[in-house]
């Protein structure tokens, strides 16, 4: 068994199609109308739509139609902070602006039109990169990051400046 996509069950297709193309800038896969797959494995389904697939005479021990359990989708990004600007169409959706996690990444987190929490975090190889200009040493990168040495050692082996 393998995982294809990750499926979000939305009140408003329209909304969160801006949503997700214009913010987190997904492109797609296919249009089927009442869903639209990306790229990236996300799907987005129009609840009325979905609900209409399950079967009526199945007695479901949890409700379908309540809030979705806690989870993050997590994305990553090149330049976190210029998704705070992708916000401002979107009021009242940022969590919180960029902030620098304790292993030194930095990331963003906010809803989508559903209330859905998205995570986009800086790739940790850019993290690894920024420390390493900041003039922290192999060892130190590795204790910020919780990374292995060998992993850092190996991807900076190729990325040092000529006096390091």
């Amino acid at each position: 068994m393998r995982l294809i996509s990750s499926v979000l069950i939305v009140e408003n297709l329209g909304i969160a199609r801006e949503f997700y193309e214009s913010v987190l800038n997904q492109k797609i896969l296919f249009d089927f109308g009442d869903s639209v797959s990306y790229h990236s494995g996300l799907t987005l389904h129009l609840r009325t739509h979905f609900l209409s697939l399950l079967d009526p005479n199945f007695s479901f021990s949890v409700p379908i139609e309540t809030k979705p359990h806690p989870f993050v989708l997590y994305f990553e990004s090149d330049n976190v902070a210029d998704l705070a600007g992708a916000l401002e169409p979107f009021p009242g959706k940022l969590i919180h602006p960029v902030t620098e996690q304790p292993w030194g990444q930095r990331v963003l987190r906010f809803l989508d039109p559903d209330g859905n929490i998205i995570e986009a975090g800086e790739p940790m190889e850019f993290v690894i990169l920024r420390l390493f200009h900041e003039g922290a040493s192999d060892f130190d990168i590795a204790q910020k990051t919780s990374m292995p040495l060998p992993f850092i050692q190996e991807f900076l082996q190729g990325k040092r400046l000529p006096n390091h």
